[in-house]
């Protein structure tokens, strides 16, 4: 969902996290799905606990 939020939708990264945690919960696991095969099933760095491709976004 960050990943999205932030590449897709252009939403500030001090704000992603927030936005992101607030719309885990109020989507289906269909429509959650849905956005993943969209993305291309994103990869998650546990490291930098950032999505590869948006620690430049701003």
């Amino acid at each position: 969902m960050i990943y999205f939020l932030a590449t897709k939708l252009k939403i500030n990264l001090k704000e992603v996290h927030l936005e992101a945690e607030i719309l885990e919960h109020a989507l289906s696991e269909k429509i959650l799905s849905s956005i993943d095969e969209f993305l291309g099933y994103p990869e998650k760095d546990t490291h930098i606990q950032e999505y590869r491709g948006i620690s430049n976004l701003k």
